[in-house]
C-alpha cells in the first residue's frame, strides 16, 4: 500500500478523504492496501487520482486498494481517476478465496484508469458471496494489453448491477467494457462506444461472457447497447453459458 497497509480485525472508516499520486513499488495497492481478514472498510465520498502499482511479478495488482479474504469492502460516492496497475485492476484488485469477499460499489465514477493486464478499473478474483455495483459509472478506462476494458470478473458467486453505465472503455483483448466469467444480473445498464481491439480474436466489444456451457447465466433487464465495436460480437460474445435478454436495445454496435 502506497499511502496505507491496513492489517487486524477491525471496521476502517474513510470519509472525504484524498488519495493522490501514491505509489506501490514493492507490494500492491498504489494508494491502500486491506489485509485478509479485515472486517467491513468503508469508503465514502473519497477521491483516488494517479496512484500507481508498480511492484515487481504478482505485486502489481490494485492501482488504488487491493482487498483479500474475509472482508465486505464498501465503496459509496468515490471517484477513482486515471489510476494504473502494472498488472490486474487499474483503479481496485479484490482477491477472495476461501474466507470470502463481499463488494458493494454505489454512485461511483471511474474514469481514465487503466491496467497493462486485465480490469483497466476493476479486477474481480475468485469471490464467494452475493456483490452489487449500483449507479456506478465507468468511462474511458483501458485494459492495454489484455480483457476486461471497465472490469474483470473471473469467478464467484453472484454479481448484481443496477443502473451502471459503461462508456467509452477499450481493451486489446475480449470484452471493451467487460470480461464476465459467473453469474451476472444487469439491469437499466447503457453500454455505449466500448470497443475490443480489432486484433483477431479480440471479440465482445461491449461484453465477454464466458462462463460454464449451459449453466451460468448472464441477465439483462432494459439495457441499452450503442455504437460498440469488436472483430465478432459489436455488442456481446457468449463463449459459454446462457444469455437470457428483456426489453433491451441493440443500437448501431
Amino acid at each position: 500500500g502506497g499511502a496505507v497497509y491496513y492489517t487486524g480485525t477491525d471496521s476502517p472508516q474513510f470519509f472525504n478523504c484524498a488519495f493522490t499520486n501514491n505509489q506501490a513499488s514493492l507490494i500492491s495497492g498504489g494508494a491502500l492496501y486491506i489485509d485478509a481478514g479485515v472486517d467491513s472498510p468503508l469508503f465514502s465520498n473519497c477521491v483516488f487520482v494517479g496512484n500507481e502499482a508498480l511492484g515487481g511479478a504478482v505485486n502489481e495488482n490494485g492501482g488504488a486498494i487491493i482487498a483479500s479474504d474475509g472482508t465486505r469492502l464498501t465503496i459509496a460516492d468515490c471517484v477513482f481517476s486515471n489510476n494504473y496497475s502494472a498488472r490486474l485492476g487499474g483503479a481496485v484488485s479484490l482477491n477472495g478465496g476461501a474466507g470470502g469477499l463481499q463488494l458493494d460499489f454505489q454512485r461511483s465514477l471511474f474514469v481514465g484508469n487503466r491496467s497493462r493486464f486485465q480490469g483497466g478499473a476493476l479486477h474481480l478474483g475468485s469471490l464467494s458471496a452475493d456483490h452489487f455495483i449500483t449507479g456506478c459509472t465507468f468511462r474511458a478506462n483501458a485494459a492495454t494489453n489484455d480483457d476486461g476494458g471497465a472490469f474483470y470478473y473471473q469467478a464467484g458467486s453472484n454479481l448484481t448491477m443496477i443502473a451502471c453505465d459503461f462508456i467509452g472503455n477499450s481493451s486489446k483483448g475480449d470484452g471493451g467494457a467487460a470480461y464476465i466469467a459467473s453469474n451476472t444480473l444487469f439491469r437499466n445498464c447503457l453500454f455505449a462506444g466500448n470497443a475490443a481491439s480489432n486484433l483477431p480474436g479480440a471479440d465482445g466489444g461491449a461484453l465477454f461472457l464466458g462462463g460454464v456451457d449451459g449453466v451460468t447465466p448472464f441477465i439483462f433487464e432494459q439495457c441499452t447497447f450503442s455504437a460498440n465495436s469488436a472483430t465478432n460480437g459489436g455488442a456481446l460474445r457468449l463463449e459459454a453459458g446462457l444469455a437470457y435478454a428483456t426489453n433491451c436495445i441493440f443500437w448501431e454496435d
